[in-house]
């Protein structure tokens, strides 16, 4: 599946247990980022914080299957929002995988 690409900020349209953010320019790699999901369509955060770096692993696992928004900002900037589906692997997802 193709990644969502918004001022080289890159993540995946679906995830299962684990979203894998990418930041591919080299001026935002020194910025601390700010973070939040919320459920599609819903003001409600159920998760948010910061990070800074090229690449950041965010554990999902507790979040139900559905589809969310994420919403990044720089350091004084607007906010960008990467919409995303979260699905729940199956057992015989995980076994064919592997």
């Amino acid at each position: 599946m193709p990644p969502a690409l918004v001022n080289d900020i890159l993540i995946a349209d679906v995830v299962y247990d684990y979203m894998l953010i990418q930041v591919t320019n080299p001026a935002l790699q020194e910025l601390t980022l700010q973070y939040a999901i919320s459920y599609k369509n819903n003001d409600t955060i159920i998760r948010k914080g910061s990070f800074k770096g090229q690449v950041v692993q965010l554990r999902v696992t507790h979040m139900p299957e559905g589809c969310y928004d994420f919403y990044i900002t720089a350091e004084g900037g607007e906010p960008y929002i990467l919409p995303f589906e979260k699905r729940a692997e199956s057992f015989e997802q995980y076994l064919v995988q592997r």
